[in-house]
């Protein structure tokens, strides 16, 4: 079964001048799409996130293992997705970013792309529709329309609701300690203590609160309602993200570093340079969109094993925060149970 929405859509386009001369303008237009309509038997509930200011996150799953993350119901007295503008977090329907058009515009307009989405009003922009035709350029829509018509292809109905095929939903810890929600891979970080399925909440919670020094004030509540349809863990994907990790707070330290200061840095670095040669290695692996291995989890163990006297454990010592990181993993890692397996590039999942 399938169903029509309605959206209101915005654009940002060229207009033109009687005199020759052009400037961006918004403008709206609305689209209609048809999406699958599928029935709530068929994508039970597997899990739901409760957020800040009342925002529940609902997640459900197909039998073939498809999230769907719910967006929000359609009110009963309207037919439309009205146009929003901004940086929201969530992909809704009629969003546009600024990321989502830099792309049709050279780097010559990138300036006046930026004035436009910061001066913009809360005031709906005029419709595109009732501009003159040819004073603007039409090619321009026509593309941005295109590629939202295909984005829109992701959404489904479900019971009612809106919801957008996604990843599995995660559980991500700031370098500050802040808990909050994602949905997504894990792979999409640079780092390993943004990395927690739902079912491992009291561990997210355990490093943010070493990281703040108190339990957080302000968390998620996570409510798991098929445990079997959620990774057990994602403990293998955190450690090999050590590799990524590491190299950059490196760099961060080196950047630090006063000159004289490098020179002497760099030749302590070079007795470390099999291991960093090992990590960056298996860094640049990730970075490809492979699977990690049993070489990269290698890598990254004996960077968690570093005495504080190495040149690398100096960089970790000098990040805010990257110790305690460190040390959460060093012991996740050693007390692993013997029957977690690696999983595959998603997830880890146990016996």
């Amino acid at each position: 079964m399938t169903t029509d929405i309605e959206v209101e859509f915005p654009v940002v386009t060229r207009a033109f001048s009687r005199g020759g001369g052009s400037k961006l303008i918004m403008g709206t237009l609305d689209l209609t799409v048809r999406i699958p309509e599928l029935e709530e038997a068929t994508v039970p509930v597997a899990a739901r996130v409760s957020r800040m200011r009342g925002l529940i996150d609902e997640f459900r799953i197909d039998g073939t293992g498809q999230f769907y993350w719910q967006l929000g119901r359609l009110p009963a007295d309207e037919a439309t997705f009205r146009a929003r503008f901004g940086d929201w977090r969530f992909d809704l329907p009629g969003l546009l970013r600024m990321r989502d058009v830099a792309k049709f515009f050279g780097r010559t307009e990138r300036e006046a792309l930026k004035v436009l989405f910061n001066k913009r009003g809360i005031a709906e922009p005029r419709r595109i529709g009732d501009r003159k035709r040819g004073s603007y350029d039409q090619a321009l829509v026509d593309a941005q329309v295109a590629e939202r018509i295909e984005v829109l292809q992701r959404y489904a109905l479900i019971g009612g609701y809106l919801f957008l095929r996604s990843q599995e939903p995660l559980i991500r810890v700031s370098r500050f300690g802040h808990v909050y929600f994602e949905h997504g891979t894990p792979w999409q970080t640079l780092a390993p203590h943004q990395c927690f399925s739902l079912r491992e909440f009291p561990e997210a919670l355990d490093l943010a609160s070493r990281i703040q020094g108190r339990t957080p004030a302000a968390q998620p509540a996570v409510e798991i309602i098929d445990a079997e349809k959620l990774s057990p863990s994602y403990l293998h994907e955190r450690v090999a993200l050590v590799n990524r990790y590491v190299p950059d707070l490196v760099q961060q330290y080196i950047a630090r570093l006063s000159v004289d200061e490098v020179a002497h840095y760099l030749s302590r670095l070079a007795d470390e340079r099999e291991l960093l040669g090992e990590v960056t290695a298996a860094a640049d692996h990730l970075r490809n969109g492979s699977s990690f291995n049993e070489s990269c989890l290698e890598a990254a163990e004996r960077v968690l094993e570093l005495g504080r006297g190495s040149a690398i454990a100096e960089a970790i010592d000098d990040a805010q925060n990257a110790r305690t990181v460190i040390e959460f993993l060093r012991e996740a890692w050693d007390e692993r149970p013997v029957s977690l397996q690696v999983g595959s590039f998603g997830g880890c999942h146990g016996s």
